[in-house]
C-alpha cells in the first residue's frame, strides 16, 4: 500500500502512540500486556501497535517534532505542573502550543487509517482529508479541532498503573469526540464544529501555559467503555503469540 500522503511505494513503520511512551509503560519489562474489545485473551506488546503501510519515511519524519514534543510534555508533567485556582487542575508550560493539537490529530488520524482502525470500523468521514491536510500541509487553511488535555490516573485496586488506550470516538449530546489516554493524560478532541460550552481557556490551541483539568483517579476495570476489554482479557490464558502488531 503506498503512502497515503504522497503515494510513495516505500513506506515505513508508523506507531499509533509514540514508541517512547509505550516503552515507559513497560518500565523495563520485556513487554506490556494488551487487550482488545474484539479478541479473547491477554496479548503482549513491546512498542505498541504500528502500521508499516500508511506513511513514507519523509511523511513519518514530518511528525517527529510533534511526537517528540508530546513525549517530553507527558514525561515532565509531574515535575512542571503547578496547581491553578482557575480550574480544578494544573498550569503547565506549553512553549510550542501548536504541537500538542498536531500530535493529537496525528494519533487519531494514524489509527483510523491504519489496518487496526479499518478492521474495527473506525472512520473519520470527511474529517480524514481535513486532518491529513492540517497535519502534513504547511499552509493548511482549515481550523484545527478543539483539544482538551486532562489529567486522569488509571488504577486497579487503588494502585496507580501505567496505562494507555487507542483512539476511540464517543458521542455526547449529539457531538462527536475522539480521545485517547497515555502517561496519565487524556487527550480529547472535538471534530464536531457545534459549540459544546467548553470554556476557551481550557482549550489547548495557542495556550501557554496550558490549563490541564484534573479528573482524578479511576479504576479502569469499572469504566463502562473498558469493561468489555478486561472481560475478554480474562477469557483465556495468555498467548505466547499475542503480539498486538498482528491486525487479525
Amino acid at each position: 500500500m503506498p503512502c497515503l500522503v504522497c503515494g510513495s511505494a516505500e513506506t515505513v513503520r508508523s506507531h499509533i502512540l509514540p514508541r517512547a511512551l509505550m516503552h515507559d509503560i513497560r518500565a523495563g519489562e520485556k513487554h506490556a500486556v494488551a487487550g482488545w474489545r474484539d479478541r479473547d485473551g491477554t496479548m503482549f506488546t513491546q512498542s505498541g501497535i504500528w502500521d508499516g503501510e500508511i506513511l513514507c519515511a519523509a511523511h513519518e519524519g514530518a511528525l517527529h517534532d510533534a511526537d517528540t514534543y508530546a513525549v517530553e510534555f507527558c514525561r515532565t508533567f509531574d515535575e512542571v505542573a503547578e496547581p491553578t485556582p482557575q480550574a480544578n487542575g494544573f498550569m503547565v508550560p506549553n512553549p510550542q502550543p501548536e504541537l500538542l493539537p498536531r500530535f493529537a490529530m496525528a494519533v487519531v488520524w494514524r489509527y483510523c487509517v491504519s489496518r487496526f482502525g479499518q478492521a474495527r470500523g473506525q472512520k473519520l468521514g470527511p474529517w480524514e482529508h481535513t486532518l491529513r491536510s492540517l497535519i502534513f500541509e504547511v499552509h493548511a487553511t482549515a481550523t484545527a479541532p478543539d483539544l482538551m488535555v486532562m489529567r486522569q490516573l488509571a488504577q486497579i485496586d487503588r494502585r496507580t498503573i501505567p496505562f494507555a488506550t487507542q483512539p476511540h470516538s464517543a458521542r455526547h449530546n449529539g457531538i462527536t469526540y475522539w480521545q485517547f489516554q497515555v502517561a496519565g493524560l487524556l487527550f480529547r478532541m472535538k471534530l464536531d464544529r457545534r459549540p459544546d460550552g467548553m470554556p476557551p481557556m481550557l482549550l489547548a490551541a495557542g495556550r501557554d501555559p496550558l490549563i490541564v483539568c484534573d479528573l482524578g483517579a479511576q479504576d479502569v476495570r469499572h469504566v463502562k467503555g473498558y469493561q468489555p476489554v478486561f472481560e475478554r482479557m480474562a477469557v483465556s490464558r495468555t498467548s505466547e503469540n499475542g503480539e498486538v502488531s498482528d491486525p487479525a
